[in-house]
Protein backbone atom coordinates (compact mmCIF):
# COMPACT_ATOMS: atom_id res chain seq x y z
CA UNK A 1 0.00 0.00 0.00
CA UNK A 2 2.99 2.39 0.41
CA UNK A 3 4.02 2.21 -2.68
CA UNK A 4 0.63 2.82 -4.35
CA UNK A 5 0.25 6.11 -1.95
CA UNK A 6 3.66 7.51 -2.67
CA UNK A 7 2.25 6.89 -6.72
CA UNK A 8 -0.49 8.87 -5.99
CA UNK A 9 0.86 11.68 -4.03
CA UNK A 10 2.95 11.94 -7.24
CA UNK A 11 0.41 11.92 -9.83
CA UNK A 12 -1.60 13.51 -7.92
CA UNK A 13 -2.42 16.51 -9.95
CA UNK A 14 -2.72 14.95 -13.26
CA UNK A 15 -6.49 15.35 -13.54
CA UNK A 16 -7.07 11.79 -15.31
CA UNK A 17 -4.96 10.06 -12.81
CA UNK A 18 -6.48 11.45 -9.97
CA UNK A 19 -10.23 11.11 -10.91
CA UNK A 20 -9.31 7.76 -11.11
CA UNK A 21 -8.26 6.93 -8.06
CA UNK A 22 -11.21 9.00 -6.60
CA UNK A 23 -13.70 7.36 -8.52
CA UNK A 24 -12.20 4.07 -7.16
CA UNK A 25 -12.46 4.87 -3.62
CA UNK A 26 -8.75 4.47 -3.37
CA UNK A 27 -8.52 5.98 0.26
CA UNK A 28 -8.67 3.96 2.99
CA UNK A 29 -10.57 6.40 4.96
CA UNK A 30 -14.00 5.67 5.56
CA UNK A 31 -17.47 6.99 7.79
CA UNK A 32 -15.82 5.84 10.83
CA UNK A 33 -12.19 5.20 10.33
CA UNK A 34 -10.48 8.96 10.68
CA UNK A 35 -7.14 7.85 11.92
CA UNK A 36 -4.06 9.70 10.71
CA UNK A 37 -3.12 6.00 9.45
CA UNK A 38 -5.95 6.53 7.08
CA UNK A 39 -4.56 9.96 5.01
CA UNK A 40 -1.08 10.54 5.75
CA UNK A 41 2.40 8.61 4.79
CA UNK A 42 4.51 6.59 7.29
CA UNK A 43 6.38 8.93 9.15
CA UNK A 44 9.40 6.85 7.91
CA UNK A 45 8.34 6.72 4.14
CA UNK A 46 11.54 8.42 3.41
CA UNK A 47 13.61 5.45 4.41
CA UNK A 48 13.53 3.27 1.56
CA UNK A 49 11.96 5.14 -1.23
CA UNK A 50 12.23 3.75 -4.28
CA UNK A 51 14.16 5.22 -7.43
CA UNK A 52 11.16 4.85 -9.53
CA UNK A 53 8.61 6.71 -6.90
CA UNK A 54 11.65 9.73 -6.85
CA UNK A 55 11.31 9.66 -10.58
CA UNK A 56 7.80 9.82 -10.30
CA UNK A 57 7.90 12.65 -8.41
CA UNK A 58 10.39 14.58 -10.20
CA UNK A 59 8.03 14.38 -13.11
CA UNK A 60 5.88 16.71 -11.64
CA UNK A 61 8.46 19.86 -11.43
CA UNK A 62 7.89 20.71 -14.81
CA UNK A 63 4.08 21.32 -13.90
CA UNK A 64 5.18 23.06 -10.75
CA UNK A 65 4.95 26.53 -11.67
CA UNK A 66 1.09 25.94 -13.18
CA UNK A 67 0.43 23.75 -10.09
CA UNK A 68 2.07 26.23 -7.71
CA UNK A 69 -0.05 29.32 -9.57
CA UNK A 70 -3.40 27.15 -9.61
CA UNK A 71 -3.19 26.89 -5.82
CA UNK A 72 -2.64 30.45 -4.92
CA UNK A 73 -5.58 30.87 -6.51
CA UNK A 74 -7.90 28.18 -4.68
CA UNK A 75 -5.96 29.29 -1.67
CA UNK A 76 -7.02 33.04 -2.19
CA UNK A 77 -11.08 31.55 -2.83
CA UNK A 78 -10.84 29.65 0.33
CA UNK A 79 -9.80 33.09 2.35
CA UNK A 80 -12.75 34.76 0.77
CA UNK A 81 -15.04 31.99 1.53
CA UNK A 82 -13.85 31.39 4.61
CA UNK A 83 -13.15 34.89 6.09
CA UNK A 84 -14.93 35.97 9.27
CA UNK A 85 -16.30 32.12 10.13
CA UNK A 86 -16.20 32.48 14.19
CA UNK A 87 -13.93 29.53 15.77
CA UNK A 88 -11.30 28.83 12.94
CA UNK A 89 -8.04 30.44 12.12
CA UNK A 90 -6.28 30.60 8.48
CA UNK A 91 -2.77 30.34 9.23
CA UNK A 92 -1.51 34.08 7.06
CA UNK A 93 0.73 32.86 4.32
CA UNK A 94 4.06 34.97 3.38
CA UNK A 95 2.58 35.57 -0.52
CA UNK A 96 6.44 34.45 -1.06
CA UNK A 97 5.68 31.05 -0.01
CA UNK A 98 4.19 28.20 -1.94
CA UNK A 99 1.43 26.16 -0.91
CA UNK A 100 0.93 22.70 -0.89
CA UNK A 101 -1.98 22.45 1.58
CA UNK A 102 -5.17 24.68 2.86
CA UNK A 103 -5.58 24.26 6.26
CA UNK A 104 -7.33 25.29 8.71
CA UNK A 105 -7.18 25.50 12.75
CA UNK A 106 -10.23 24.79 14.57
CA UNK A 107 -11.57 25.27 17.88
CA UNK A 108 -13.80 22.74 17.81
CA UNK A 109 -13.37 18.92 18.22
CA UNK A 110 -11.45 17.78 14.65
CA UNK A 111 -12.88 14.20 13.99
CA UNK A 112 -16.47 15.52 14.77
CA UNK A 113 -15.76 17.76 11.96
CA UNK A 114 -14.11 15.96 9.29
CA UNK A 115 -17.00 13.08 9.79
CA UNK A 116 -19.52 15.66 9.43
CA UNK A 117 -17.60 17.12 6.04
CA UNK A 118 -16.99 13.26 4.95
CA UNK A 119 -20.99 12.63 5.36
CA UNK A 120 -21.59 15.64 2.82
CA UNK A 121 -19.02 14.14 0.28
CA UNK A 122 -15.92 16.06 1.51
CA UNK A 123 -12.72 14.03 2.49
CA UNK A 124 -10.26 15.94 4.53
CA UNK A 125 -7.06 15.51 5.40
CA UNK A 126 -4.37 16.15 8.56
CA UNK A 127 -1.63 17.95 7.18
CA UNK A 128 0.44 16.74 10.59
CA UNK A 129 0.56 13.77 12.53
CA UNK A 130 3.20 14.42 14.94
CA UNK A 131 4.35 17.76 15.82
CA UNK A 132 8.24 18.90 15.32
CA UNK A 133 9.71 18.31 18.36
CA UNK A 134 7.95 14.92 18.74
CA UNK A 135 9.87 13.50 15.63
CA UNK A 136 12.69 10.86 16.07
CA UNK A 137 15.27 13.19 14.21
CA UNK A 138 14.51 16.34 17.01
CA UNK A 139 13.45 14.95 20.26
CA UNK A 140 16.73 13.36 21.32
CA UNK A 141 18.44 17.10 21.98
CA UNK A 142 15.30 18.79 22.83
CA UNK A 143 12.47 18.40 25.25
CA UNK A 144 9.81 18.05 23.66
CA UNK A 145 7.73 19.63 26.57
CA UNK A 146 8.73 23.42 25.63
CA UNK A 147 6.61 23.03 22.42
CA UNK A 148 3.10 21.90 23.99
CA UNK A 149 1.48 24.52 20.99
CA UNK A 150 2.78 22.91 18.22
CA UNK A 151 0.97 20.02 19.28
CA UNK A 152 -1.91 21.36 19.85
CA UNK A 153 -2.40 23.14 17.15
CA UNK A 154 -0.84 20.52 14.59
CA UNK A 155 -4.03 18.41 16.41
CA UNK A 156 -6.49 21.31 15.64
CA UNK A 157 -5.70 21.47 11.35
CA UNK A 158 -7.48 20.01 8.63
CA UNK A 159 -6.80 20.55 5.13
CA UNK A 160 -9.75 20.96 3.32
CA UNK A 161 -9.89 19.81 -0.68
CA UNK A 162 -6.97 21.53 -2.66
CA UNK A 163 -6.78 19.73 -6.26
CA UNK A 164 -5.77 21.92 -8.48
CA UNK A 165 -9.01 20.93 -11.22
CA UNK A 166 -10.91 22.58 -8.40
CA UNK A 167 -13.29 25.61 -9.67
CA UNK A 168 -14.28 28.23 -7.57
CA UNK A 169 -17.82 26.75 -7.99
CA UNK A 170 -16.27 23.79 -6.26
CA UNK A 171 -14.67 25.83 -3.34
CA UNK A 172 -18.06 27.73 -2.60
CA UNK A 173 -19.92 24.46 -2.19
CA UNK A 174 -16.61 23.05 -0.03
CA UNK A 175 -17.00 26.40 2.13
CA UNK A 176 -20.78 26.51 2.52
CA UNK A 177 -21.13 23.16 4.11
CA UNK A 178 -17.81 23.41 6.15
CA UNK A 179 -19.69 26.68 7.90
CA UNK A 180 -22.99 24.72 8.01
CA UNK A 181 -20.67 21.50 9.60
CA UNK A 182 -18.63 23.52 11.33
CA UNK A 183 -21.54 25.46 12.79
CA UNK A 184 -23.24 22.10 14.17
CA UNK A 185 -20.26 20.28 15.06
CA UNK A 186 -18.87 20.47 19.38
Amino acid sequence: MHVAKVFLLALYYKKPVYSFFKAIRFSSATATDFSLASCTLDTEYQKGFLASQAILGLGQLKDASTILTKRRIIADWYDTELRGVSGIRIPDIHPDTELSHYWVVLKKDRQDVRKKLYAQGINTGIANEYSCPTTPHYAPQHDAALFTGTTDIGDSIINLPYYIGLTKKDVVRICTIFKQVYGESR
